[in-house]
């Protein structure tokens, strides 16, 4: 049971908004060949974690991609410009946060993004809610080096042992647990409600 948890942190992609930018190709050219060539040149591309670390430029990352995939420029270029357009909520996670911030809970969100964090920040009302937001390429750290989990615990005066890290992937769990967080794998909402009530963080029992 888990009734010392006092703050929830969320991850951002596929937790709190889903994140998949093949679908966003897909809806506008169409040919699985040319999504997979555009997709793989840049958002399979050594640069699109190094973005995440704030090592490389957007402009560093888009001309990267287009020498990768020249014949298609004007795809890459579309798409790098679009595809934070395209990061729909996850179903009921708006309400969950909502129904956690009202019951008491801390709300932080840590994730690995880029500086384009910075204009979806307003999407709905998700980020409104947080208490603290800890974006990697603002320091140079990224999931799921413990060092990351630390500087969010300093930088908000959070105590490890009351907080819950929730995440998508499984080693990023693991990195939370070495910085003494306790940490979810999230598969979705429902599944997440149901292991919080469970789990006696929500609602207490």
């Amino acid at each position: 049971m888990l009734e010392e948890i006092r703050n929830i942190v969320f991850d951002v992609g596929n937790v709190l908004l889903s994140y998949n930018p093949m679908r966003t190709l897909r809806a506008k050219f169409g040919s699985e060949d040319v999504c997979r060539t555009v997709y793989d040149a840049l958002f399979l591309a050594p640069e699109w974690p190094l973005a995440d670390e704030g090592l490389v430029t957007e402009e560093e990352q888009l001309a990267a991609a287009i020498r990768r995939a020249p014949q298609y420029e004007r795809e890459i270029r579309w798409i790098f410009a679009e595809w934070h357009l395209d990061l729909p909520e996850i179903e009921g996670m708006p309400e969950l946060v909502k129904a956690l911030k009202a019951n008491g809970f801390g709300i932080y969100v840590l994730s690995n993004f880029a500086q384009r964090f910075y204009q979806i920040k307003d999407h709905g009302a998700l980020f409104s809610l947080a208490d603290g937001i800890l974006i990697s390429s603002d320091d140079k750290l990224v999931k799921p080096d413990r060092a990351i989990y630390e500087l969010l615990l300093s930088r908000f005066s959070l105590r490890a042992e009351e907080c819950l890290f929730i995440d998508d992937l499984p080693a990023n769990i693991d990195g939370a647990r070495t910085a003494g967080l306790h940490g979810h794998a999230f598969t979705g909402c429902a599944e997440l409600s149901a292991w919080l009530a469970q789990e006696g963080v929500f609602p207490r029992k």
